[in-house]
């Protein structure tokens, strides 16, 4: 029996014995919140554990690193979803610690395609740099930044809207005790006659290293000795 003839089965005595009840809700959030987070396994039931979520309380987004590597793609358009449409005020990105995202390469997909039969002439595409498409990150703690800033600034997201970032501990989930004690960053989102970038040029805003110049960035240690800092980025960039 492969793994999806066995999972059918179970859901079929899952329905018969009714086990769906204590789940039963409607599709909007009753926290008002949404998660984007990392689809590893390690999270699978952890993260909302973690963060005491039961079913129907947010919306759980979900990609390899959480991560939204470009302004118009699935991820981006859910949270703009959830926001409009299913009443969502607060978003928090979560990334993790040992996270499979971190340091991925083309490189290494390359290799691993070309030894599976996909064909050259597929990894050498026109209309996609695979390159930057299956680019992973390098600094856990800067990819969460980089996502924040991404929905903050995003031309449909309502300024009213709260965005914070945390990394969760793999194993333990716990979201302070990770490297440095980091525990979530928020940036406010600056005033629309600020002027925000063009929606043409919005991938390339948030690639570029001065991207918190004009923000401030919110910074707080969440451990028993809580301490909030608030840092103008302006001359951190």
């Amino acid at each position: 029996m492969t793994s999806i003839d066995s999972v059918l089965a179970f859901n079929r005595e899952y329905v018969a014995s009714k086990g769906y009840e204590k789940h039963l809700t409607d599709k909007y959030p009753d926290k008002k919140l949404a998660v984007l987070s990392c689809m590893d396994t390690r999270l699978s039931v952890l993260l909302q554990e973690a963060l005491g979520l039961r079913n129907g309380d947010a919306k759980i987004i979900k990609n390899a690193g959480a991560v939204i590597p470009s302004p118009w793609d699935s991820a981006m358009r859910s949270l703009i979803v959830a926001v409009y449409e299913l009443g969502v005020t607060e978003i928090m990105v979560v990334a993790h610690t040992t996270c499979g995202a971190c340091h991925m390469s083309f490189g290494h997909f390359r290799e691993e395609m070309l030894h599976r039969g996909i064909p050259e002439a597929a990894l050498n595409r026109a209309d996609v740099d695979l390159t930057a498409w299956l680019e992973g990150f390098h600094n856990t703690e800067r990819s969460v930044r980089d996502t924040v800033a991404t929905i903050v600034n995003h031309p449909l997201m309502p300024s009213d809207v709260t965005v914070r970032g945390f990394v969760i501990e793999s194993a333990t989930g716990d979201v302070s005790a990770w490297g440095q004690p980091l525990g979530s960053l928020s940036a406010a989102k600056p005033g629309r006659a600020g002027g925000l970038p063009k929606a043409d040029n919005f991938s390339n805003f948030v690639r570029d290293k001065t991207i918190f110049r004009g923000m401030k960035v919110v910074i707080q240690r969440v451990s028993s000795a809580s301490v909030t800092i608030c840092m103008d980025t302006k001359d951190k960039a």
